[in-house]
C-alpha cells in the first residue's frame, strides 16, 4: 500500500434506505434551487426542473471518505452524459471549496449552500440522495454501495437492488448499569435514542479530570477519551460491530477517592461492556511513521506565550504544540496508527494547508518542516488498544442466544 492510498480506506459507510426527519424516500422533490454553483457556468440549480434522474451528494472538504464519491461522479458524469445528472453540495466555506476546486478540479456542478438540510436532514457526511426522472426519491444515505449497476437502474426505473446488511449492526438497548455512594457514582447505558450528543471531560483548575459525561458517543470514541489515546486508529477490535455501537456513560467521584478518575472510568467499562481491553505491543510488517527529512528545515522553538492550534481537516494551525499534537493530527487524518520517529521534545509552531484531492500534498507541507510521514521499511512494535470478547460473552454470541 502507497501512501496517496490512505484515503481510499477511510470510506466506512453502508448505502441504505433511511428516514430523514424531512425529505424521505418516496416523497417528491420539493421547488428548491441551489443558488451558489461554484464553478462551470455557475448558473443556479432547480430541482423541479430535473428532468433526469439525479445524484446529489452531501459533502465537506475535512471529509476524507467524501473525496472518492467526488472522483467517482465525475466518471459516472462522462459515462452516463445525457442520461442523469450529478450535484455536489455542501454548506463548508466558500474559501475551503474555493482552494479545494483549485487543487482539484471539478466538471460535476459544485454548490455552496447552508439551508438545504431543513429538507436534506442529514448527520453524517458523505450523504447521497437518488431521484428519478419523475422527481421522486429512491433512495438516502451514504455512497459506499453506490455503483454503475445502481445508476443503471435508476436511469431504467428498475428497482434499485438495494441490500440491507445481513447482520446489522444494532446497540444493546438493554444495557444500564448504576452506581452511587458517598465517594463516587456513575451510569452506563447503551444508547438513549432522546438523548444529544455529548462528549466531555470536566477538569479542575490544574487540569485533572473530575468528571465524565459521555451521551450517545460510539464505543471507539469513548475509549479513546477515556484511555486518553492519540486517535480511534489506536484501537483494534476483530468485531467490527464494536465501532457502530454507542453509549452514555457519567462518572462523578471524590477528589480525595484514591484512584485516579480515568483509571477507575477504565475499570468500570471493563467491569460491564462485552469487551474487554488492554493495551499490547503488536508487531506490524509496514506502519506509518513521522521521520525527519531534513534536519536543517525542522521548526524552530515557539515562543508564543499560549498554546493554540486550529483544525479543519486538511488545514492545521498549530501554536506552541508538540510532536503528540502532530500525530494526533495526522492520526485522525490518514485514520491509523503514526509512530513517532521525528521525537521533536519541544514546542513548534506549524501550519499545513494540503489538500484530499491529492494525498501528496501532506508530504510536500511537512517537508517544509523538514518531516514526511511514510511506511516504514521494516517490521514495527506499535503499542494498541486491543479490544476482544470476554470469554462468556463469545460463547453466547457462537450459540446463537
Amino acid at each position: 500500500m502507497k501512501f496517496p492510498l490512505f484515503l481510499t480506506i477511510l470510506s466506512f459507510f453502508g448505502f441504505q434506505l433511511v428516514r430523514g426527519q424531512a425529505l424521505q424516500v418516496g416523497d417528491t422533490v420539493p421547488d428548491y434551487t441551489f443558488q451558489e454553483v461554484l464553478n462551470g457556468d455557475q448558473m443556479p440549480i432547480s430541482l423541479s426542473s430535473q428532468n433526469k434522474p439525479l445524484l446529489i451528494d452531501f459533502w465537506a472538504t475535512w471529509c476524507a471518505p467524501c473525496i472518492p464519491t467526488l472522483h467517482k461522479m465525475e466518471k459516472w458524469q462522462v459515462e452516463f452524459e445525457g442520461q442523469m445528472e450529478f450535484i455536489s453540495v455542501s454548506a463548508d466555506s466558500k474559501e475551503n471549496l474555493s482552494r479545494f476546486l483549485q487543487s482539484s478540479p471539478l466538471s460535476i456542478p459544485v454548490v455552496y449552500d447552508t439551508t438545504h438540510r431543513e429538507i436534506f436532514p442529514y448527520r453524517y457526511v458523505p450523504h447521497c440522495v437518488l431521484i428519478d426522472a419523475q422527481g421522486v426519491v429512491r433512495a438516502i444515505g451514504s455512497s459506499k454501495k453506490l455503483n454503475k449497476e445502481l445508476l443503471q437502474n435508476l436511469i431504467t426505473g428498475k428497482d434499485l437492488g438495494i441490500i440491507e446488511d445481513e447482520n446489522p449492526t444494532v446497540s444493546d438497548h438493554h444495557l444500564l448499569k448504576t452506581y452511587q455512594e458517598k465517594a463516587f457514582q456513575y451510569r452506563l447505558s447503551s444508547e438513549q435514542k432522546g438523548w444529544s450528543f455529548k462528549n466531555e471531560i470536566q477538569r479542575d483548575e490544574e487540569g485533572r479530570p473530575k468528571a465524565l459525561d459521555f451521551r450517545n458517543v460510539s464505543l471507539y470514541r469513548l475509549l479513546a477519551d477515556v484511555y486518553q489515546l492519540s486517535s480511534v486508529a489506536r484501537i483494534y477490535s476483530k468485531e467490527d460491530v464494536a465501532a457502530h455501537r454507542k453509549y452514555c456513560f457519567s462518572l462523578e467521584q471524590d477528589p480525595q477517592y484514591p484512584l485516579d478518575l480515568l483509571e477507575h472510568a477504565q475499570a468500570i467499562l471493563n467491569s460491564h461492556l462485552e469487551f474487554e481491553a488492554r493495551w499490547q505491543a503488536v508487531v506490524q510488517d509496514s506502519v506509518c511513521v513521522l521521520e525527519v527529512l531534513d534536519s536543517t528545515k525542522l521548526p524552530s522553538i515557539s515562543i508564543e506565550e499560549e498554546r493554540y492550534f486550529e483544525y479543519r481537516g486538511p488545514y492545521y494551525l498549530g501554536k506552541k504544540v508538540t510532536s503528540y499534537d502532530l500525530i494526533k493530527y495526522l492520526e485522525n487524518e490518514v485514520q491509523l496508527p503514526v509512530k513517532d520517529k521525528a521525537r521533536l521534545d519541544y514546542t513548534f509552531d506549524m501550519e499545513l494547508n494540503w489538500s484530499y484531492g491529492d494525498g501528496k500534498t501532506l508530504n510536500r507541507e511537512l517537508a517544509k518542516y523538514g518531516l514526511v510521514i511514510k511506511w516504514s521499511e521494516q517490521p514495527e512494535e506499535v503499542k494498541l488498544l486491543v479490544l476482544e470478547p470476554k470469554i462468556g460473552e463469545e460463547r453466547t454470541q457462537k450459540s446463537g442466544f
